[in-house]
């Protein structure tokens, strides 16, 4: 799908649809459903990449991902992920690895990724 942004977004991160219709990234720890991740489509078509942040009032790009498909996935700053580590949103529309908490989660990693040190990066995942 396609949308205006109410907030500064970046691909890979967990979107909502506010009560404005707009998108931003989703506020909602561990939120499971619905699922829509922000794509770099729109971006590209002026020159964007994935690295190119939306900014509010800009036309996004989001996708709903079905159970097995794969995304690149915004992953926390100073995050590390293993794969087969069980990812959940954060605050911010980015993902981290759960501990167990919540139990439920819509992603599983396909890759390593250590943010040791280091700002957000994207992460392939599956979504489960």
């Amino acid at each position: 799908g396609e949308g205006v942004t109410s907030a500064a977004s970046k691909p890979g991160m967990l979107g909502k649809i506010g009560t404005d219709g707009r998108i931003a990234p989703s506020t909602v720890a561990g939120a499971l459903i619905p699922q829509r991740i922000v794509t770099e489509e729109a971006a590209s078509l002026y020159g964007g990449t994935v690295d190119t942040e939306y900014a509010s009032g800009d036309l996004v790009s989001y996708w709903y991902p079905l159970p097995g498909d794969h995304a690149n996935l915004l992953l926390a700053a100073e995050q590390n992920v293993g794969v087969d580590d069980i990812l959940i949103s954060t605050t911010d529309g980015t993902f981290i690895a759960t501990t167990g908490t919540p139990a439920l989660s819509a992603w599983q990693a396909i890759e390593a990724l250590d943010l040791t040190g280091e700002l957000a990066s994207l992460v392939r995942a599956v979504k489960l």
